[in-house]
């Protein structure tokens, strides 16, 4: 990225300020506040001795942590896939013909309904995270049934499908399970192409959109508004390039996320892939406001917390202090085929991870060590003025780079401070170029469930 260090506000001596220049211009970052200014701004109101009294007043009015929220339940119950994507986690923990025993279903169940007794709002179980869903469509039938005998509307199921097997019959059999829907699709068919194959090597993206287009002739909103799941691989997927295509696609929402290497295996990504994706965000940041100061509220698809750039831009707007990178293991769980927890689906299959089983319960020790793996228990953490916007990044990066739950992965680090400079330039313009285009970024963002 083309950042360099800016200076500092006469003043404001004490206070935890990052302030930097990005593409031509400077800005400035209150870390006690959560308040991002343009540097020229910034300087006036230091001169006119006001600045300092304003970022106090904003930081004594501390924005409420979040609740808990949605709980999610990862069931690694496909075992399979009819593709075979290069950057795929669970590759290594496939199971093909795994059986899901009456009773297992039955605890994962009982399992939700403690999250929800624990102070989770709902409960979503997601479907599809170990291979294709739809290759199961009679455990899909059998979960959906039992969820439905709770008679509890807090639990909700959900897939995450590829694509390649969805026809008008299996869309209609999806309605008749009022099951919601993600699709995989990582961009454009070249980008899609390179990571996104047939085990036979043959790309599959025109294998997808049929899918897609069966999806969106649905009587069910939920399915015609099918959300896009997109991994991003350094030197292949441009967030910029990728968001304009499925805008072009009808797409409502989407979650770009870097490829992640798996558990176990694969290599860490190095700095120079780090900088080769951190470079392609500020293409994304401009291109989005381009269009938010013509009124073109498309882009905001992929302002939400589950997207890396749309999670920065989002505590920006409601200066939220995160305090976790992620639910995983606090509320976040995957859930094997014999009913065995794991913190999150990226841990699936790694034995010293496992966190108890939905028939017993949590193991009290490791449940402990996610409750207290906070952003202000991480050393690494207590100098990086972007600690409240990430939370600490995510724990199952922090482990596959060798480190623990307490020591996040240097490199997203590096990612992550990159990107949210993108987010503090697009926010501070906006206010200073767009009062339209700042109401529609600040209204979305008031509007996101978190």
């Amino acid at each position: 990225m083309s950042e360099t260090r800016a200076e500092v506000p006469p003043g404001l001596e004490g206070r935890e300020i990052e302030a930097f220049s990005l593409r031509g211009e400077s800005f400035l970052f209150d870390v006690a506040s959560g308040l991002a200014l343009g540097a020229a701004a910034a300087h006036e109101a230091a001169a006119s001795g006001v600045l300092a009294e304003v970022l106090d007043a904003a930081a004594a009015d501390e924005q409420p942590a979040p609740p808990p929220g949605r709980g999610h339940l990862a069931l690694m119950w496909a075992g399979e896939c009819n593709l075979a994507c290069t950057y795929c986690h669970a590759e290594t923990a496939r199971q093909p013909g795994v059986e899901v025993e009456p009773q297992t279903l039955a605890d994962t169940v009982s399992f939700a309904e403690r999250l929800l007794g624990n102070g989770c709002e709902r409960v979503v179980f997601t479907f599809g995270f170990d291979g294709e869903p739809l290759l199961h469509l009679p455990r899909l039938r059998s979960l959906v049934e039992a969820v439905r005998q709770t008679g509890d509307a807090r639990l909700r199921c959900s897939i995450t499908t590829n694509g390649t097997l969805l026809t008008p019959d299996r869309v209609k059999e999806l309605e008749r399970l009022e099951v919601d829907v993600g699709l995989s699709l990582d961009g454009p068919r070249e980008v899609h192409d390179a990571a996104r194959r047939f085990p036979s090597g043959d790309p599959s993206y025109d294998a997808v959109l049929p899918g897609l287009f069966a999806l969106r002739q649905s009587r069910l909103p939920s399915l015609r508004r099918v959300p896009a799941f997109v991994t991003l691989v350094p030197g292949i997927g441009r967030p910029a390039l990728v968001a304009e295509h499925l805008i072009d696609l009808g797409f409502h929402r989407f979650t770009m996320v870097p490829a992640r290497p798996r558990m176990g295996s694969g290599p860490v990504p190095g700095a120079q892939q780090t900088a080769t994706l951190a470079e392609t965000y500020g293409e994304y940041a401009d291109r989005l406001l381009e269009a938010l100061a013509e009124g073109d509220r498309r882009f905001l698809a992929g302002i939400n917390p589950g997207d890396l750039f749309g999670r920065s831009v989002l505590g920006l707007c409601r200066r939220s202090r995160s305090r976790y990178g992620c639910a995983a293991g606090r509320h976040e769980f995957a859930v094997g085929p014999d009913g065995a927890l794991y913190p999150c689906h990226a841990f699936y299959g790694a034995p010293k991870w496992a966190c108890g089983s939905v028939s017993q319960g949590l193991d009290a020790t490791l449940a402990t060590e996610f409750a207290e793996a906070t952003v202000e228990a991480k050393s690494a953490c207590a100098s990086c003025w972007a600690r409240h916007l990430c939370g600490g990044g995510c724990v199952a990066s922090a482990v596959v780079s060798g480190k623990g739950l307490r020591s996040p992965d240097e490199q997203r680090c590096a990612l992550i401070r990159a990107v949210a400079r993108e987010a503090v330039r697009l926010c501070v313009l906006l206010g200073e170029q767009s009062e339209q285009g700042l109401a529609l970024l600040m209204d979305h963002a008031a509007s996101v469930d978190l």
